[in-house]
């Protein structure tokens, strides 16, 4: 008995041990499929070492690889941007006082986040771009006037500026060629006003909730007319209308102006006024 309980141990033991190595060989295999490389589509990243041997590489080789070809990237732009820092400077060599001024203006605006100019610098480059009769040599103008300020973003790299951002003040600078500058800025004021009147009113009426059909067609037609984000824009409306409203009553009529923000009026109707008490 205790000779058959020794034998029945060694097996058992013999057992666990084979049991053990063939995990661990399936472990080690495991392990090094996870160390090697491979591309997005799941094909082994492979690399020519000469004389036709290919041989898949590790991930730590290929981030290694990456890095190299990071840094030479990055020496590659640093040495183009120096030959384009050359050439800028080279072109507003020709350029006016007035056109580097201009466009110094429209590139630190740029830099500060503005989306329009002050009454002030539209003075500055209305004067500049005088010298152009028409309204299309002076679209002209602005044109030139924008590429020249992308172009110094482009020689920077300080500069991590979005070039959709320049958009809204290019199109405000093309106002100030066409004309039209005061004309909307005036018309631009007084649809705020309006739709902060409209928050306002609402906000102090005692049977309101919600935004009747007036004060949201009110304010519909400033988001409308200024084009830009709307969440921004009722933001700024908001931050304009709440010192004018009771203070008991402001949570609620953010409320009604977040219902229009996010045109997740009950029944898509702005038109039923409701007591605070329903």
């Amino acid at each position: 008995m205790v000779q058959l309980g020794y034998r029945a141990k060694n097996e058992a033991k013999r057992e666990h041990n084979a049991a053990m190595a063939e995990m661990k060989k399936d472990y080690e295999q495991k392990l090094k499929r996870a160390s090697l490389a491979f591309d997005k589509n799941g094909n082994p990243i492979m690399v020519d070492f000469g004389l036709g041997s290919r041989q898949q590489i590790t991930k730590v080789e290929r981030i290694e690889m990456l890095e190299k070809e990071l840094s030479d990237t990055k020496k590659a732009n640093n040495d183009l941007l120096d030959r384009l820092k050359v050439l800028r400077d080279l072109i507003f060599a020709f350029c006016s006082l007035n056109f580097k001024k201009v466009v110094r203006i429209v590139y630190d605006q740029w830099r500060k986040g503005f989306k329009e100019f002050s009454k002030d610098l539209k003075d500055i480059l209305q004067d500049a771009m005088s010298g152009e009769k028409t309204k299309k040599g002076r679209q002209g103008y602005v044109e030139d006037t924008f590429h020249f300020a992308k172009m110094m973003a482009k020689t920077d790299p300080d500069c991590k500026l979005d070039f959709d951002d320049l958009k809204p003040l290019q199109e405000d600078a093309m106002r100030i060629a066409d004309g039209i500058w005061d004309s909307y800025h005036q018309q631009h004021d007084r649809l705020f006003d309006s739709a902060v009147k409209a928050v306002i009113e609402m906000g102090n009426c005692s049977y309101q909730r919600h935004l009747n059909q007036e004060q949201a067609n009110t304010i519909e037609a400033f988001l409308a007319f200024d084009g830009g984000d709307r969440n921004q824009l009722c933001v700024d409306i908001w931050n304009k209308a709440k010192p004018q409203v009771e203070y008991y009553w402001q949570d609620g009529t953010l409320s009604a102006l977040e219902e229009l923000r996010t045109k997740e009026l009950y029944g898509q109707n702005y038109s039923h006024g409701r007591g605070r008490g329903v």
